[in-house]
C-alpha cells in the first residue's frame, strides 16, 4: 500500500476523472486537499500503485478524537473506489490500512462488487454491518449530478419565511431531525460543517429552521430535511439550489447528491433544478461495527 503526499493528489485526481460516478466521492475528496480548499481534516489517501492505480481508499484519521479533529458523520470513516476487486481485497487485509478495532462508516461503497467486497471483510473481522437507528446509513442509493452552469429555478418564498443560514446553535436540532446515529458525534460534525461548509435553510417567522441542506465534505448534498408541515411547497429544491449557486460562485463546475433509492420527492426535487442520474449506479452506506464496540467521543 501506498499512502500519498499532497504533491501526488493532483495526478491521482487526474486519473480519477475518468471514471465517474464511480470514483466520484475519493475524486472529490482529492481534490478539496490538493486545492487546500474545503478540505476535512485529517484525510488520508491510499493507493495499490502511482501512475494507472486501480484501488484508492481515502480515511478520516482513526485518532480524530485525540488530535481535535471533528467526527465525520459517527467519527471514523472510509471511501473506496476499486477497478480491480481482487486488488482491494488484497489492500483491505493491509493491517495499517483501517483500525478494524472501532466502528467504520464505509460511505457510499458501489454496489454489488465493491460492496460485497467489505461485506465479506467485515464477516472475516467479525464485526456486524449494522446501524438500524441511523438514517444515514442506507443499503441503497442512487446519485444524481449537476453541472454547475445549467442550474435552473424560478421561485418565490411562501409569505413569512426567510431564506438564510444555520448557526451552531441549530446543530442539536439536526441532530433531532436526522437521527444519524450516535448524538455527541452528530453534533460535533453538524457544528463544524455548519461552520466551515456552505449549507442554505429557510426559516420560519419564529427564526426556526423548516427547510434545510448542507454540502457534506466528501462534495454531496447531503442531511437535507423539510419540516412535515411545509412538505409540498417546494422549499427542499430551493435550498438545494441555492447551495449549489453559491458553489458555482466559489469557481466549482460540477456538484452531485446521494438520493435514497426510492425517494421519489427528493428526486423530483433535484430534477427540477437540473439534476441528471446517473444510471446503472447504485451504492451502500455500511457501518462496520466491532465485536467489542466503542465509540469515541469527540472534544
Amino acid at each position: 500500500m501506498i499512502v500519498l503526499e499532497d504533491d501526488q493528489l493532483p495526478e491521482l485526481a487526474s486519473e480519477l476523472a475518468n471514471d465517474f460516478p464511480s470514483s466520484l466521492y475519493v475524486h472529490s475528496l482529492v481534490i478539496k486537499k490538493a486545492r487546500g480548499k474545503l478540505s476535512w481534516p485529517g484525510i488520508s489517501f491510499v493507493v495499490d500503485r502511482l501512475p494507472n492505480s486501480t484501488v484508492c481508499v481515502a480515511r478520516t484519521d482513526p485518532a480524530a478524537a485525540e488530535k481535535g479533529y471533528p467526527p465525520f458523520i459517527n467519527g471514523y470513516a472510509v471511501f473506496i473506489y476499486s477497478r480491480d476487486n481482487e486488488k482491494l481485497r488484497a489492500l483491505l487485509d493491509e493491517p495499517a490500512l483501517i483500525d478494524w478495532s472501532q466502528r467504520v462508516g464505509f460511505i457510499c461503497i458501489r454496489k454489488p462488487d465493491v460492496s460485497k467486497v467489505v461485506y465479506d471483510k467485515i464477516g472475516a473481522m467479525g464485526g456486524t454491518k449494522a446501524n438500524s437507528e441511523a438514517d444515514f446509513y442506507v443499503d441503497r442509493a442512487m446519485l444524481v449530478g449537476f453541472d454547475l452552469t445549467k442550474l435552473h429555478l424560478k421561485y418565490e418564498l411562501p409569505e413569512g419565511l426567510r431564506l438564510g443560514k444555520l448557526s451552531v446553535e441549530h446543530a442539536q436540532q439536526l441532530c433531532e431531525e436526522k437521527r444519524y446515529g450516535y448524538l455527541p458525534n452528530n453534533h460535533l460534525y453538524f457544528r463544524y460543517e455548519i461552520e466551515h461548509f456552505p449549507h442554505r435553510a429557510i426559516f420560519d417567522a419564529d427564526g426556526k429552521p423548516v427547510a434545510y441542506i448542507l454540502y457534506r465534505p466528501d462534495g454531496c448534498l447531503g442531511a437535507g430535511y423539510v419540516n412535515p408541515e411545509h412538505r409540498g411547497k417546494g422549499l427542499f429544491k430551493i435550498v438545494c439550489y441555492e447551495v449549489l449557486k453559491e458553489l458555482r460562485d466559489m469557481g466549482e463546475t460540477h456538484g452531485f447528491s446521494d438520493i435514497t433509492t426510492g425517494n421519489v420527492a427528493s428526486l423530483k426535487a433535484h430534477l427540477a433544478i437540473g439534476a441528471c442520474v446517473y444510471e446503472n449506479f447504485e451504492c451502500a452506506f455500511i457501518e462496520y461495527v466491532p465485536k467489542v464496540d466503542k465509540l469515541y467521543n469527540y472534544k
